[in-house]
């Protein structure tokens, strides 16, 4: 008999694409203090555009589980100007996966109304001038330009210690029939919102989301 498919996660329903998709957004997650997020966002909001004739650009904030922050504190956060507070988190540490898992919180957030474009922000990322959404409607996509590898070769530099966790099904997946592994940061990029959400769509068809430890399962905040 076939093995059973893995489980479902809640993150798997397929993701609209839609016509009518319009304006700029930024994903942001973080596990600062409050202090800090904050900082993060009066950086960020002071930058984004405002246009009178357009979409306002909008923020989606996914705060980790384990922030110290208090319920209030997020509160306050998600009632930020043009800032919208996801209501669930997950535990988010660095190199298991638990980041861009906290992404696609913040993307599936955005399903009911979709940006044209996407820009996944760092917790400490500092904007010193404006024109995101500008440079991002010329270059359409972050991809588009950067460097790359060959799958073997991304394969054979995964560290020992993670080897052991390496999603080899969800990584050619991911490539697809070339082969090859764009070379770039999630902390940064920015992409048009149907490949994102077929980006999404396609992790959960190759089994990579419901396969993260249990640990990361939504949570809803307080």
């Amino acid at each position: 008999p076939s093995p059973a498919p893995p489980p479902r996660c809640k993150l798997c329903s397929r993701l609209p694409r839609t016509l009518a998709a319009s304006g700029f957004a930024v994903s942001l997650t973080t596990s600062d203090p409050h202090c800090a997020i904050n900082a993060t966002l009066t950086s960020l909001l002071s930058h984004l555009e405002q246009p009178p004739d357009q979409p306002s650009t909008r923020v989606i904030l996914h705060v980790g589980c384990g922030a110290n922050t208090t319920s209030e504190e997020r509160n306050a956060l998600g009632r930020l100007p043009r800032v919208t507070l996801n209501p669930k988190c997950v535990h988010v540490t660095a190199g298991d996966g638990s980041i861009l898992l906290a992404h696609l919180l913040n993307v599936r957030l955005l399903a009911t109304a979709p940006p044209q474009t996407l820009l996944l922000a760092s917790a400490d990322m500092r904007w010193i001038a404006s024109g995101a959404e500008a440079a991002a409607a010329r270059r359409v996509s972050s991809a588009i330009g950067a460097a790359w590898i060959e799958l073997g070769a991304a394969v054979a530099a995964v560290a020992p210690r993670h080897r052991a966790s390496f999603d080899d099904a969800a990584m050619r997946w991911a490539v697809g029939a070339a082969g090859r592994l764009v070379v770039q940061k999630h902390e940064g990029s920015f992409y048009p919102w149907d490949v994102l959400a077929a980006f999404h769509d396609g992790l959960c068809a190759a089994g990579a989301l419901p396969r993260l430890p249990a640990r990361r399962a939504e949570t809803l905040l307080p």
